[in-house]
């Protein structure tokens, strides 16, 4: 029972990400201004049961699907009472999804729903290489095979996978 009271403590304290089995190490920085904040990095490991292969991520409203033994990656940044999020995770297929959420204290004002990012064969995380601006985002990921892969989102359009 006290496992379960703190999954749920965890779960709504995250407000933006709920992932079954994790507790985020810490909040969205407060805001403190009228532009973007510099942007914060949360990488979570979700504790998956004997024999589970995949977990149920959130964010926003929006249900997505995590590979077990996978990391989400969360990058936050703050406009004065405004945090926008973004979060990677793989998907049990091994192909990289990304979901946008924009929220005022527990309240959701935006949200875009899982997106799919590609790929194919992506390891354990996403990572996140450069990010000057909540528009401007670069990724590495590495893939079962041995490679390096990068993405870029700018101008709110992702690149597509190609070698770093």
């Amino acid at each position: 029972m006290r496992k379960l009271t703190r999954l749920l403590a965890g779960i709504l304290a995250a407000t933006g990400l709920a992932v079954a089995g994790s507790t985020p190490s810490a909040q969205p920085a407060s805001a403190t201004g009228t532009a973007w904040s510099a942007p914060r990095i949360e990488y979570y490991d979700p504790q998956c049961g004997a024999g589970q292969t995949t977990i149920d991520v959130y964010s926003g409203g929006y249900r997505g699907t995590l590979l077990c033994g996978t990391t989400v990656t969360n990058v936050y940044w703050t406009d004065g009472a405004v945090t926008r999020q973004h979060t990677f995770v793989i998907s049990p297929g091994r192909s990289a999804w990304n979901a946008v959420h924009q929220y005022r204290g527990a309240t959701t004002i935006a949200a875009t729903g899982w997106k799919s990012l590609g790929g194919a064969n992506l390891t354990s995380s996403i990572n996140v290489t450069n990010i000057p601006s909540p528009g401007t985002i670069d990724l590495e990921g590495g893939t079962t095979t041995g490679g390096l892969f990068c993405q870029r989102l700018r101008n709110n359009a992702w690149s597509g996978w190609f070698a770093c």
